[in-house]
């Protein structure tokens, strides 16, 4: 019985080893949390340096898309401008006065006419919107049949043209987000 007694009264010496409990001071809490600090830090710091990366991403991914549409929007603006152009030098030669034989076999008109197809079945097709796509098949018609000779009025081949530059008008307002009450597009009638 005396060993039972020898175990119960150890004098608050730890059993296995002996050694005196000791009193967790302030120095032995200040040591858990700076190794607990330590630990935990460069988690989060680690955790921030991923986020960062990824929120830097999205931006650089953004902006890539912003650039990309930016410049599907100035060349929506450089073929609306070439159409409109092409349209106006075609009805300027037309309200030249000369006879229809000399008017259609000049050359200034046979250049400006294949201009305007070579856009009509080019590069206008990647950029147009439904709107001007039907303005300019409109202006196209009735052009075929002015050069016919059907009885087509000048004027009303004028106001088929305007017709496509108010439409590309319209369109890049609305591409590039701006305020239609600003740009009135003018037909002349």
């Amino acid at each position: 019985m005396a060993k039972a007694e020898d175990l119960n009264s150890n004098d608050g010496q730890h059993p296995q080893t002996g050694a005196e409990p000791r009193v967790a001071s302030l120095y032995d809490y200040f040591e858990i949390t700076l190794k607990t600090i330590s630990a935990v830090v460069p988690a989060l710091v680690f955790l921030f340096g991923i986020i960062q990366y990824r929120a830097q991403k999205e931006v650089e991914a953004r902006q890539a898309e912003k650039d990309f549409r930016r410049t599907i929007y100035e060349k929506q603006f450089d073929y609306y401008t070439a159409l409109s152009d092409t349209i106006s030098r075609l009805m300027v030669i037309i309200m030249r006065p000369q006879r229809a034989v000399e008017l259609f076999n000049s050359r200034d008109y046979i250049r400006t006419k294949e201009n305007f197809f070579h856009m009509y079945y080019g590069k206008i097709n990647l950029i147009e919107s439904p709107e001007v796509e039907r303005a300019i098949i409109r202006f196209r018609y009735n052009l075929e049949k002015y050069q016919q000779g059907d009885d087509i009025p000048e004027s009303k081949l004028r106001q088929m043209g305007l017709a496509v530059s108010a439409e590309c008008s319209k369109s890049l307002q609305k591409t590039w987000g701006l305020d239609s009450t600003q740009f009135k597009a003018k037909i002349i009638k």
